[in-house]
């Protein structure tokens, strides 16, 4: 009790919230997100239990949280104890108010710190937020995709078909209708295998938190889809300069810096269409894996026409891989090749010791495929 002019006055210590301020408090002074930090909470939602209203956006997934500690007694030995729920397995400790995370998955956190100034720790401060997931690892795109590609290969079927009728009227039955049905086997085989390697490369990408490789290549996926199955109803022999020229045409739209360097010692030798059609199934699967693997994958395609009038491909990776990414691709494509059994092709896949894996492809240049 202390006397004063206005009569008796009763002070209780344990209520005046400024002698917090002599040992040490802690509280959020900004928290901001985005590649930048463009986006932040307003003053009124930083309290010392913070809940950001809604989820960020996976293209915002750079957060960085600012923490204010005061210590009026000893304001140099602040120490700032942090934990990301979600993220870090241990609590951090750090000087620096300043805490940053630059690249979050999709998911749910709950940041968590608290200050000590020697003996001294003080009452704890959180912030819960979320990261959404990208659009393409959404269950509703990846439906539409695979709708997208079923109504793309029914388009290019009936296309098919009504080429087929003007076709009839110039050639010989028997031979169109050979043509035509090896032609339409290939159609439908080819949305197959695009849909089954479609799903089978974005599953192996669940587990990576940067999703721009897949969200750039999936317009090339498409492209190279409804360019294959373009050439196989519009020719009937395509040439080597026409085979090394496709993957560049591929790669025209794609600006991570991928590459494709060619070597050909004769460009215009034909290869029937349908054998064409199996090397470039099997080459651009490889590529794609290149690609959803590393963004800047740099190739190499060499082709020869051996004395025999075999055409000898080899399509192999300039990068350096890593074994078990090298391991993993190999039993990949000998599955795919697996799957792709034809006549007058041979391709096989073998361990390149320097790089990564090649592909070999053997065609003969004399022979029409038959289904």
């Amino acid at each position: 009790m202390i006397a004063t002019t206005n009569g008796p006055y009763i002070y209780y210590p344990g209520n005046d919230p400024s002698g917090e301020f002599t040992s040490g408090t802690l509280s959020i002074a900004d928290f901001r997100y985005g590649e930048n930090g463009e986006n932040y909470l307003p003053s009124s939602f930083l309290l010392s239990a913070v809940q950001v209203p809604s989820p960020i956006d996976y293209k915002d997934n750079q957060v960085a949280v600012t923490l204010k500690g005061v210590s009026q007694r000893n304001p140099n030995d602040i120490l700032y104890h942090y934990q990301l729920a979600g993220y870090d397995s241990m609590w951090m400790t750090t000087a620096n108010p300043v805490v940053k995370f630059p690249s979050l998955s999709p998911g749910d956190y709950v940041f968590k710190a608290y200050l000590t100034v020697g003996n001294f720790t003080s009452k704890p401060v959180s912030v819960k937020f979320a990261i959404d997931t990208p659009l393409s690892g959404k269950l509703w795109f990846q439906v539409l995709l695979l709708l997208a590609l079923s109504i793309a290969g029914w388009l290019l079927l009936s296309v098919g078909n009504r080429i087929y009728q003007k076709y009839i009227q110039s050639r010989m039955v028997s031979k169109m209708e050979t043509d035509i049905a090896v032609k339409q086997h290939l159609t439908a085989q080819s949305i197959s295998f695009a849909q089954k390697n479609y799903r089978e490369l974005s599953e192996a990408l669940k587990s990576v938190s940067n999703a721009t490789y897949r969200s750039s290549l999936t317009p090339i996926f498409l492209k190279d889809l409804s360019k294959k199955i373009e050439l196989l109803w519009s020719r009937q022999e395509l040439t080597i300069g026409e085979l090394h020229r496709y993957f560049d045409d591929l790669l025209s739209d794609y600006g991570a810096g991928a590459a494709i360097y060619h070597k050909s010692s004769v460009e215009d030798a034909k290869i029937p269409i349908a054998s064409a059609f199996r090397v470039l199934q099997v080459f651009s699967v490889y590529l794609f894996v290149g690609l959803y693997e590393n963004g800047a994958s740099v190739f190499s395609l060499d082709s020869e026409v051996k004395s025999n009038r075999q055409l000898l491909l080899r399509f192999y990776k300039v990068n350096h891989e890593c074994s078990t990414t090298k391991i993993s691709t190999y039993h990949f494509l000998k599955e795919t090749i697996g799957d792709q059994k034809e006549e007058g092709v041979t391709i096989d896949v073998i361990e390149n010791l320097e790089f990564g894996n090649m592909l070999i492809a053997e065609v003969n240049l004399h022979n029409e495929f038959k289904l």
